[in-house]
């Protein structure tokens, strides 16, 4: 019996259950045996660093999409093939931002199979906005009508108008929530050849502004609260709206489905242009030495790859689909995360698949955690005064390591 290994990274043994189950099936109608390397979030990147460097490990891994540009540039990922692409799909067949963190900039190839997606949604109370004047039809969508709306319930007797979970810095998600503003304000990050930063261009600033005043409307008493504690002072009708993320949502709907409190909570992208990542799924270098052990981990990415492990997972495990016809299958016109899901799947980006993407995103993450830091201490500074005095002197830094 031909036996592989996968190493995965989890939230929780609910995850690993999950998985466990939709591998348990793979074994079964493929008579092999699919082991299961548990990696921890924090850790994990550190761990796939050192399999890429001494070539050693599991056959194939569960990666966060950002790093596979990383992990390409060490030689370590073996590229899919056009005939084992089209196996699955096509670029048609997976919402653009999972299609494209499957890339390189300036390489054909494809390196890595979307698995599963993520983004950041905002939970909130229809009947706590409309008693604050606030229309929840049209209070949200874009950026502008985002920031509006948060000023209102800011100045409204809501006793926690806005709430966002605590992360402590330097954290990647606020990197990734402040992506949202900035694409919503038509910023970007690096231009679409990847050889400069332009985040401190007017509409980055514009974008970054954005996100920082969000953050500092947040009451000074609540911003050291989790998820869950946001989250449950939501559904008590105590918190007017909270920013979390998409596993959290359907987890809550599948908790409350069938109550009369579901009702009452909508669902929204972040804007337009909402940060949409996730996990992908790598084939290693090292696996090409043993041809039965690569046929077998190929044959379980096309597995996972399929319409209905993707929908089964998005059920059990909470895990966005990234294939068009699995998100919509999980997420029907019936279900309340059906227009976060379209808006996932219409208008969803990621960060250009660069090779030095991971190094910018450690100085942005680091730098963004600072400007939280600095509008904390100083509330009376100005939040442009803030981000134009870090960003533009972290973007000539980046500009600089690029050879600008």
């Amino acid at each position: 019996m031909v036996e592989i290994t996968l190493s995965t990274i989890h939230n929780d043994e609910h995850d690993l259950q999950a998985i466990r189950a939709v591998l348990d099936d793979f074994e079964h109608r493929h008579e092999v045996r699919v082991h299961l390397l548990k990696m921890l979030r924090g850790a994990a990147l550190t761990d796939l660093m050192s399999i890429a460097s001494t070539g050693k490990g599991p056959d194939l891994s569960h990666i966060g999409s950002t790093w596979v540009s990383s992990l390409v540039g060490m030689n370590a990922v073996r590229a899919f093939k056009p005939d084992e692409v089209a196996a699955v799909g096509s670029e048609d067949t997976f919402i653009p931002s999972a299609w494209q963190d499957a890339h390189v900039i300036g390489d054909p190839s494809i390196w890595a199979a979307p698995w599963n997606s993520f983004l950041f949604v905002i939970f909130y109370r229809k009947d706590l906005l409309k008693a604050a004047g606030i229309a929840p039809e049209t209070a949200f969508g874009n950026v502008d009508a985002l920031g509006a709306t948060i000023e209102k319930l800011r100045v409204s007797n809501i006793e926690m108008p806005w709430l966002i979970p605590y992360g402590a810095p330097p954290y990647d998600g606020l990197l990734h929530q402040a992506a949202s503003w900035v694409w919503g304000a038509g910023g970007d990050f690096v231009s679409a050849d990847g050889k400069r930063v332009i985040l401190d261009q007017p509409a980055g600033i514009r974008g970054l502004v954005g996100w920082l005043d969000s953050q500092r409307a947040v009451p000074e008493a609540y911003r050291n609260l989790t998820d869950n504690e946001c989250i449950e002072l939501l559904v008590e009708g105590r918190a007017g709206a909270i920013v979390s993320h998409i596993r959290t949502a359907s987890a809550l709907i599948a908790r409350m489905q069938g109550t009369p409190g579901l009702e009452n909570i909508g669902f929204t992208a972040m804007s337009d242009q909402p940060w949409c990542a996730g996990d992908n799924l790598i084939l290693w270098q090292h696996t090409q030495g043993y041809p039965q052990k690569q046929r077998t981990a190929l044959e379980l990415v096309h597995y996972l790859m399929s319409r209905e492990p993707q929908v089964r997972l998005a059920h059990d495990a909470f895990l966005a689909p990234t294939r068009r016809d699995a998100l919509l299958k999980a997420y029907p016109e019936t279900h309340p995360l059906h227009p976060v899901a379209l808006q996932a799947g219409q208008s969803g980006r990621a960060y250009l698949s660069m090779r030095l993407w991971r190094r910018i995103e450690n100085q942005l993450a680091a730098t963004i955690g600072g400007a939280l830091q600095d509008a904390y201490q100083n509330p009376h500074q100005r939040s442009e005064t803030i981000i134009r005095r870090l960003f533009e002197t972290t973007a000539e830094r980046l500009n600089l390591m690029l050879g600008n």
